[in-house]
């Protein structure tokens, strides 16, 4: 089986003035955590997938 890292950009429902689920408080353990994956996914040679989301 072939893994993948799915980046799904999910900011502003957490982060913004409006967020439905604000997490403002954890939001830096939250994005240490991301940047975690990323570093370890880019290391082993992992295929990363961003996806960006956007309403209106």
């Amino acid at each position: 089986m072939r893994q993948t890292l799915l980046v799904l950009d999910i900011q502003n429902d957490y982060c913004s003035d409006q967020a439905r689920m604000p997490v403002a408080k954890q939001i830096e353990p939250i994005l240490n955590g991301i940047n975690d994956l990323i570093k370890r996914a880019e290391r082993l040679m992992i295929p990363i997938i961003y996806i960006r989301n956007e309403f209106e």
